[in-house]
């Protein structure tokens, strides 16, 4: 049941991240994918936990995957919000040709 949930997550979440032309709400929907991602390896983590004895590597390697995604994530977002004040738009048409006005 959980692995199901994994993958719809997984799969909406990168589905509506395609479709978006704001850059926020992309980066939102992909953080949904990702966070499916992250359960994921929990899942599997714990399902083999006992049977398989690199489970706690696998448990360890998501968890640096969460640490590792956060930091990048409000990085970011970060850099979005300080290229929308500079420009005036978030959203993808807007932000065309934008290093050429630099």
């Amino acid at each position: 049941m959980l692995v199901a949930i994994c993958i719809v997550t997984m799969t909406l979440g990168n589905l509506l991240a395609i479709r978006q032309s704001n850059i926020k709400r992309l980066l939102a929907y992909s953080s949904i994918a990702q966070a499916g991602y992250a359960m994921m390896g929990l899942v599997t983590a714990l399902t083999t936990f006992g049977l398989n004895p690199d489970s706690i590597d696998g448990a360890g390697a998501t968890m640096f995957f969460l640490v590792y995604y956060a930091i990048t994530n409000i990085a970011a977002f970060g850099i979005v919000i300080l290229v929308s004040n500079i420009s005036g738009s978030d959203e993808t048409q807007d932000l065309a040709g934008l290093s050429r006005r630099s």
